[in-house]
C-alpha cells in the first residue's frame, strides 16, 4: 500500500472527505467543516477591513507630507543674522590689527622710553 502524503502547501489543497469519511477523521461532520470555514472567512474579513483601515490612514499622511511639501519655505532671517555675524568679524579684524600695530611698535616705544630718561 503507498504511503500518503503529508498535506504542505506545495501539495495544494487538501482533498474534500466524503461525508462517510468524516467520522474516520475523529468525528468532523460537514457542519463543524463549514463552521471552520466561516470562521476563516470571518478572519480573512477582518484581516482586510484593518489592511483598508491602514491604507487610508497611510493614505492620508501621505496627503499632508504631499501639501506640507508644496508650500514654500516659511520666510527666514537667516540673511540679516549672516550679515550681523560678517559685520561683527569685521569689526574684530579691524580692532585685531590695530592690536597687532600697537604690538609691533611697543619695542621701540619701550627703548625710546629707556633711553630718554
Amino acid at each position: 500500500m503507498a504511503k500518503k502524503k503529508a498535506y504542505t502547501p506545495r501539495n495544494g489543497p487538501r482533498p474534500i472527505q466524503p461525508a462517510g469519511a468524516a467520522g474516520a477523521r475523529g468525528g468532523n461532520t460537514d457542519k463543524e467543516g463549514l463552521n471552520r470555514v466561516e470562521e476563516r472567512q470571518e478572519n480573512l474579513i477582518q484581516r482586510v477591513a484593518q489592511m483598508n483601515e491602514t491604507i487610508i490612514l497611510m493614505k492620508a499622511m501621505i496627503e499632508k507630507i504631499l501639501s506640507i511639501a508644496e508650500q514654500p519655505p516659511p520666510k527666514s532671517d537667516i540673511s540679516e543674522t549672516l550679515q550681523y555675524i560678517a559685520e561683527i568679524l569685521l569689526g574684530q579684524q579691524q580692532a585685531l590689527g590695530t592690536i597687532d600695530e600697537r604690538l609691533l611698535a611697543l619695542p621701540d616705544m619701550i627703548v625710546e622710553a629707556l633711553t630718554t630718561e
